[in-house]
């Protein structure tokens, strides 16, 4: 997937850039400019297969290990993400797509709904 490949970039560049940095400035810039990439558009591309699904999320996983400077086989992936407080990105992926929902119901997004949606108490 070209979304991961690019993202998967960006990480190396912060792994040899940032390796002495503390966990703090290593989350930034993993949220600003990793994770922001892969979240690009996520409202309107958000992959059905599951192996698409998959390799953001293994990449986060990777991302984890790069934040917490742990790399150790022994560590738990999972404590590390919820010690990061960090969402799956599957779960940020269906916010996103709920707010821009939202958005367009309260006619703050220019897109015509009147066709496409009736309201339940209509």
């Amino acid at each position: 997937m070209h979304k991961t490949a690019k993202a998967n970039s960006t990480l190396g560049l912060l792994r040899r850039n940032l390796h002495h940095c503390p966990e703090k400035p290593r989350e930034l810039a993993y949220i600003s400019l990793v994770r922001s990439r892969l979240e690009y558009c996520a409202a309107v591309w958000d992959p059905n297969k599951i192996t698409d699904q998959l390799a953001p999320e293994s990449f986060q996983r990777r991302a984890a290990r790069f934040t917490k400077r742990d790399y150790s086989y022994q560590s738990s992936v999972s404590q590390m993400l919820q010690d990061l407080q960090w969402q799956p990105l599957k779960v940020r992926r269906r916010e996103i797509r709920l707010t821009l929902l939202f958005q367009i119901v309260q006619g703050k997004i220019a897109i015509p709904v009147d066709d496409i949606l009736t309201r339940a108490d209509a």
